[in-house]
């Protein structure tokens, strides 16, 4: 898997340096001016590019590793945790690849040519977007027993995921006046698909942690982590890390449950 994910890396960023020159570090090799100002305005634009453009494919890794996590723990690979809170996001993505799979299909009969202004492969992950965020706004209503989660940080996080979610749409936009040409827009186009399905399958863990009130993680996902950079301890910090926050929840959920009785026997007592 470790390979597959560096092929990914570099398939996603010189397809976007090629596809996007301007915004490419390779563009500082061939540059020649020496007048200062021209410098400062390339340097500026080169690092507006690299976030516009370049960080977006850091969705292909996370897409492609949620993607992984998903199949194993649907062919009963993974922990219980993960098997149950993926059974609960299997029906949704199927439905989405069957979806893809017709209209592919319906588009190839129709004898129609794919155009650099053609969104049928952003739009096929913009209706998860759209789900997601929803999972995301249970945050503000998350508590375990007398402990409520932050409303701050449940808003700083809607806030940050609101307005790249709007880029995104605003990409998506854009490609649709036909504002890139063909090698422009399909890249973009997988980025909005793989950037959709990957805050997707994100959000369905925060939801699933909001569910059932405990934390999990998954072994492969870390075994993946742990390829790409092999001298950290992360599965046995992480590990820890869980086993206390569940361990905090249980008794914060028994405190609740406990004062809970004792005001339901108090008000039977007064009747």
């Amino acid at each position: 898997m470790k390979y597959i994910i560096l092929i990914v890396i570099f398939i996603s960023t010189f397809w976007c340096w090629h596809a996007f020159p301007d915004s490419s570090p390779l563009i500082m090799l061939t540059y020649s001016s020496t007048d200062i100002n021209e410098i400062v305005k390339n340097s500026f634009n080169l690092t507006a590019g690299m976030f516009k453009y370049n960080l977006l494919s850091a969705s292909w890794i996370t897409f492609i590793i949620y993607g992984f996590d998903f199949v194993t723990s649907t062919l009963n690979y993974n922990t219980p945790y993960m098997r149950k809170l993926y059974k609960s996001c299997r029906l949704e993505v199927v439905t989405l690849f069957i979806m893809s799979v017709i209209t592919f299909f319906i588009f190839w009969d129709s004898k129609n040519t794919f155009t650099n202004s053609s969104v049928d492969i952003a739009m096929a992950g913009l209706s998860f977007m759209i789900g997601a965020h929803y999972n995301f706004l249970k945050l503000f209503k998350f508590k375990i027993g007398r402990v409520k989660y932050p409303i701050k940080i449940a808003a700083l996080i809607n806030i940050f995921m609101g307005a790249f979610s709007f880029y995104i749409i605003a990409i998506t936009n854009d490609i649709s006046m036909g504002r890139f040409n063909m090698e422009q827009s399909i890249w973009l186009q997988i980025t909005v698909l793989t950037y959709s399905l990957s805050l997707y399958f994100s959000s369905k863990y925060i939801s699933y942690v909001i569910k059932t009130k405990t934390l999990g993680v998954s072994p492969i996902i870390l075994e993946i982590l742990k390829s790409l950079k092999p001298n950290n301890n992360m599965y046995e910090d992480l590990a820890k890390g869980v086993d206390i926050w569940n361990k905090k929840s249980r008794e914060e959920k028994a405190i609740a449950s406990s004062k809970l009785r004792k005001r339901n026997s108090k008000k039977r007592k007064r009747k």
